[in-house]
């Protein structure tokens, strides 16, 4: 949650995601709001929650320690980023299972939202489909029903070894070191992220699938296997 203003939401969103089975909460710049005695309330037996609350100053510290983030927002910024519905959120990352390690849903200001900036620096956005534009999901409503949906995910993985069929593989081998890989490949043929086909490659990347992902990987661990010599 990036700058939560409103105790009460930040109360309200803990207690949601304690009951669908998470326990991590992250906050940026939020000083001790979360602690105040209006969250507690709301808490309700998820103050356990709040008072172990990562604390951020800053949303780029909090960046890198995620290999995946998703941002939300209640509304499309630009056409060429990459939306997904909430409900559809389970089924991609389905798709993408084992070379997604840590991943976080990040939420924005009561009031604005998350920053332009800030949404550049996530992977991917998500949203719920509403059926008036105003008034916006509350905070802490928002929250509630991403708990909710990615639930599912949960249960899956608390599921008997034998139905999980889901292989993790090494930090070397996921989504966000293959992103480097390329990342340093574009840099090599000159191709910046100022550039307007560099963003846009580093954007494609989040839509592969898990079988893409290890192929992209063979391919550029060769080239710069070959770029070295």
């Amino acid at each position: 949650m990036v700058e939560p203003a409103v105790p009460e939401n930040i109360g309200a969103s803990a207690r949601a995601i304690k009951t669908m089975g998470f326990k991590d909460l992250c906050l940026v710049k939020s000083s001790s709001v979360h602690l105040d005695k209006k969250s507690k309330i709301l808490a309700h037996g998820s103050v356990d929650v709040l008072e172990n609350a990562k604390v951020y100053k800053h949303f780029d510290h909090m960046v890198s320690e995620f290999d995946f983030l998703i941002a939300t927002s209640a509304k499309r910024r630009r056409t060429n980023e990459n939306y997904i519905e909430g409900e559809n959120l389970v089924d991609f990352l389905k798709q993408r299972e084992g070379n997604l390690n840590r991943i976080g849903i990040v939420f924005g200001r009561e009031e604005s939202g998350l920053t332009n900036d800030e949404i550049r620096k996530c992977d991917l956005i998500t949203y719920v489909p509403i059926a008036n534009p105003y008034p916006s999901l509350n905070l802490s409503q928002a929250v509630m029903i991403y708990a909710y949906l990615l639930s599912v995910v949960l249960r899956v993985e608390s599921a008997p070894e034998a139905e999980k069929n889901m292989d993790k593989v090494s930090q070397e081998e996921s989504l966000s070191a293959l992103k480097r890989k390329v990342k340093n490949l574009l840099e090599e043929i000159e191709i910046k992220q100022s550039h307007i086909i560099g963003p846009r490659i580093m954007e494609r990347l989040t839509y592969l699938k898990k079988e893409d992902i290890s192929l992209l990987h063979s391919t550029c661990n060769s080239m710069l296997e070959k770029m070295k010599s």
